[in-house]
């Protein structure tokens, strides 16, 4: 990847502003769920279920087993789910993934916070 700085000033969206759809990473890693993994897959799908009400959801997934079973897990719904194989180490999309900005021309910019994982506690990200 290449790294460009944005032209001009950006400014990071409200929550509430108008956008093509959300996005998420979905729960793999056990460890971070004791005891809980299962009950966070379902409040995972039912969140899904409901922001698929209103617009498409983007959902990073591990693997194309995993891409199955998030599928499966979530059911049908109004607008689309698109899914990315896109290695996470887990649910913590704020963590992981850029951040948009609008620039002063019009376009969007990717921010990249070079997350290491709370120092490297957890590899390789």
């Amino acid at each position: 990847m290449t790294e460009v700085r944005p032209r001009g000033k950006t400014r990071m969206p409200a929550e509430w502003e108008p956008h093509r759809s959300t996005w998420l990473s979905w729960p793999h890693n056990r460890e971070t769920w004791p005891g809980a993994f299962e009950a966070a897959e379902k409040a995972y799908a039912r969140l899904v279920q409901v922001i698929a009400d209103s617009e498409p959801v983007d959902i990073n997934v591990l693997s194309e087993d995993h891409r199955t079973r998030v599928r499966a897990l979530v059911g049908p719904t109004r607008y689309p789910i698109r899914t990315h194989l896109i290695p996470t180490n887990d649910a913590w999309c704020r963590d992981h993934s850029a951040v948009l900005v609008h620039e002063a021309e019009g376009g969007l910019a990717a921010v990249d916070f070079r997350y290491n994982a709370w120092g490297g506690k957890y590899p390789p990200f």
